[in-house]
């Protein structure tokens, strides 16, 4: 098997509008939601929140991105009252939904006056065909920041780690990763929890 390539990807967007377009005046909502990737790989336009109903596969990572980027219009919208001007932080993410988070970081850094750095990381462990954050090992985050200068905290999503075990794919614990890169791993769930984490930091001017 192989990923799709980004015409076919396309195309594949095109035919779902339509389906969705007749689920939607037969149903009563979207019923047949493509996966993010579709969207993330073509630089697509995703969809709107309304699109997505009740978010009933997000647990699947269906419209994960549509909550990333109203979560990032909300942070925008608060500008310096977010109180992050002067701090820095690291996301690291998979090159998957690199170019959109650079993208939605670099308004929420002109936005706040934060310095937040995104990182993506290509997947050694399982292949470069994988590139979700959520199938990023400790091991990858080692290999790019182990030897890195620096303090700034590194912040993952929380698809990457087990709540139950604090483990990553690899069963790295978190307090072993933090110990081998000598820096802070901050789990956010979004880019608002990125930086209320910023905002509790003492450089973090009021």
């Amino acid at each position: 098997m192989r990923r799709y390539e980004p015409d076919e990807a396309r195309a594949v967007i095109e035919q779902a509008e339509r389906w969705q377009q007749h689920f939607r005046g037969t149903r009563g909502g979207t019923f047949f939601y493509l996966g993010d990737e579709f969207y993330l790989m073509t630089d697509s336009p995703v969809p709107p929140r309304r699109h997505y109903d009740e978010f009933a596969q997000v647990e699947d990572g269906i419209g994960i991105t549509r909550m990333f980027l109203d979560d990032a219009n909300s942070v925008v919208r608060r500008g310096r009252k977010a109180t992050v001007e002067g701090t820095a932080g690291i996301i690291a993410c998979g090159t998957l939904i690199g170019p959109t988070m650079r993208r939605e970081v670099a308004r929420v850094n002109e936005a706040t006056g934060a310095t937040i750095e995104v990182v993506p990381i290509e997947n050694t462990f399982f292949g470069g065909e994988i590139n979700i954050s959520g199938l990023l090992t400790g091991g990858e985050l080692v290999r790019v920041f182990g030897e890195r200068p620096g303090d700034e905290p590194i912040f993952i999503s929380t698809t990457m780690i087990s709540r139950r075990t604090h483990t990553l794919l690899d069963d790295m614990h978190l307090d072993d990763l933090k110990s081998t890169v000598r820096r802070d791993v901050i789990v956010a769930e979004h880019l608002s929890d990125v930086v209320g984490s910023l905002a509790s930091m003492p450089a973090a001017v009021a």
